[in-house]
């Protein structure tokens, strides 16, 4: 409600930045391992499986963190600096006790926290994923808090639409990839289904694992005998 929008007002009053920076790609040599913020969703399994965690190595790359309403911005400080925050609404059907939009704005909150001081070189990669269930406002309010209009992925099998997730980041080449267009028609019919529908509601990380790949050109990756799985 009103508590909301006063919020609003004052995230849309902060000078606005360019979202789509461009950062040099690094070379080989000098290429460290990712250090990733994952909010809500653990993204863990998906990052080891493309080599970009060591599986078993020190957890320390990685931190999770499912309930961020008490983390302030000294927390993140202490926990990073990090090379990439990824955050997401849980799926359809997710028994959840927050409304959708709680996620985007606590994404946004400790992305400014995360993010490297202006004029910083240094590659730093954000990725916000909506599961269907941010309503129209919601994602107006989305798009204008992370500066762009999200990507929409969908996971089409044997010609039928089986799910799909809305996107917005700053990792190179997710925009310029060819998804299969879905019309808004066929996006609010899947919610509506995956609403009613008993599944189990998953998380959508198999649906944008392949958005990390580009991440490969900025850091260090490991090779793993799963990456051949792809």
């Amino acid at each position: 409600g009103s508590m909301w929008r006063s919020q609003l007002k004052a995230f849309y009053d902060r000078e606005s930045e360019n979202p789509l920076e461009m950062f040099e790609t690094v070379p080989v040599w000098r290429r460290q391992p990712v250090r990733v913020l994952s909010l809500f969703e653990d993204i863990k399994k998906e990052l080891t499986s493309l080599g970009f965690l060591e599986s078993g190595s020190d957890p320390g790359q990685l931190k999770h963190v499912v309930d961020v309403t008490d983390t302030v911005r000294k927390d993140v400080e202490e926990w990073g600096p990090f090379d990439l925050v990824y955050g997401a609404t849980p799926p359809l059907g997710h028994t959840c006790d927050r409304p959708p939009s709680w996620y985007l704005f606590q994404f946004h909150r400790l992305l400014q926290y995360a993010r490297p001081k202006p004029g910083s070189p240094r590659p730093f990669f954000w990725m916000f994923v909506d599961n269907l269930v941010l309503n129209k406002e919601d994602l107006d309010v989305a798009s204008r808090f992370l500066e762009m209009e999200p990507v929409t992925i969908p996971d089409v099998h044997g010609g039928s639409l089986q799910n799909a997730v809305r996107v917005w980041s700053n990792i190179p080449a997710i925009r310029s990839r060819h998804w299969a267009l879905v019309s808004e028609e066929e996006l609010s019919l899947l919610a509506q289904n995956k609403q009613s529908s008993k599944l189990a509601a998953k998380w959508p990380t198999k649906l944008v694992k392949n958005c990390f790949l580009p991440l490969r050109e900025y850091f260090k990756y490991f090779s793993t005998e799963l990456t051949s799985s792809l």
